[in-house]
C-alpha cells in the first residue's frame, strides 16, 4: 500500500521484484541486474539474465521469459512506441518491433512491426509481418516475407518466400 517495490531475496541477492504502477505493475525475476526502463508498465522478466548480460524490457507490455542479454523494446523514443515485444529465451536477442516476437536462439532481431523469428542464429525479421523460422544469417525484410530456414537467405520482396537452402535471394 506504500507504492514501493517489493523485493524477495535469496542468498542476499534479489530473486524477484514487484514494481508498483498506477494500474499495471512490473514483474522482474532472475538476475538482480535484469531491469525495466523507468516509465514502462506491465513488463515481465520471468528469469535468466546475468550481472554482465541482463535481460531488459524497454517498452510497455514487453516480456523476456529467460535466457540472457535479451531485450524487448527498442530502447529509444517513448516507452510505448514499441510495445508488446516478446523474447522467449536464448541469448543476445532483440525484439524491437511493435508486437514482435523472438522464440529463442542467439543474436536474432525482430525489428519489423509484428515480425517473428523462431530461433537459429543471427536471423532478422525487419519487414512488417515478416517471419524467419530459423537457420543461420537469414533476413526477411519485405512486408509479409518469409524465410523458412537455411543459411544466408534473403526474402526482400513483398510477400517473398524462401523455403530454405543457402544463398537464395528473392
Amino acid at each position: 500500500t506504500d507504492n514501493v517495490a517489493l523485493e524477495l531475496r535469496a542468498n542476499g541477492q534479489r530473486a524477484l521484484r514487484l514494481e508498483p504502477g498506477a494500474d499495471r505493475p512490473n514483474i522482474l525475476a532472475g538476475s538482480y541486474a535484469n531491469a525495466v526502463t523507468n516509465g514502462v508498465r506491465s513488463a515481465t522478466i520471468a528469469g535468466g539474465g546475468s550481472n554482465t548480460l541482463p535481460n531488459l524490457v524497454t517498452d510497455e507490455y514487453g516480456t523476456v521469459s529467460g535466457g540472457y542479454g535479451n531485450r524487448a523494446g527498442d530502447g529509444a523514443g517513448t516507452v510505448s512506441d514499441r510495445a508488446f515485444a516478446t523474447v522467449g529465451g536464448g541469448g543476445g536477442n532483440v525484439a524491437s518491433g511493435w508486437k514482435s516476437t523472438i522464440a529463442g536462439g542467439w543474436y536474432n532481431i525482430a525489428s519489423g512491426e509484428e515480425s517473428f523469428v523462431g530461433g537459429g542464429q543471427v536471423n532478422e525479421g525487419s519487414g512488417i509481418y515478416s517471419t524467419v523460422a530459423g537457420g543461420f544469417s537469414n533476413l526477411a525484410s519485405g512486408s509479409y516475407a518469409t524465410v523458412a530456414g537455411g543459411n544466408n537467405n534473403r526474402a526482400a520482396g513483398a510477400a517473398a518466400f524462401v523455403g530454405g537452402g543457402e544463398d537464395n535471394w528473392t
